[in-house]
């Protein structure tokens, strides 16, 4: 597939990578749209380690905020070609603050 990966501080290259297989939990999504957030930008300019909590967090695949479709759920809860929007993090601590956050399953679209 390919991806926007940032290598480095102010260098984003699309380029191909593997393309992504489901793991257990998960649903294998195609994004229609993807959007731009403040961390993004962040990381961009720089900033992965505030980010990430890794010292560099790179080369990172940038476009973590989507409305996709599903091409497989090997749950079978989502048929393919249902269209979802993504909320890419769940909290794991209090109030919304985790030193980790894993990625939430795929919702339908109302």
């Amino acid at each position: 597939m390919i991806a926007a990966v940032t290598t480095d501080a102010r260098r984003l290259v699309v380029t191909e990578v593997p393309d992504p297989v489901p793991g257990p939990g998960e649903v294998l999504v195609r994004p229609l749209v993807v959007g731009v957030c403040g961390s993004d930008l962040h990381l961009f300019d720089g900033d992965a380690g505030a980010l990430s909590g890794a010292e560099r967090g790179l080369p990172r695949i940038q476009g973590h905020e989507i409305a996709a479709e599903v091409l497989d759920d090997p749950s079978g809860r989502l048929a393919a070609g249902t269209r979802v929007a993504v909320w890419p993090l769940l909290s794991c601590g209090p109030a919304g603050c985790a030193p980790r956050a894993r990625s939430t399953p795929a919702r339908p679209c109302a």
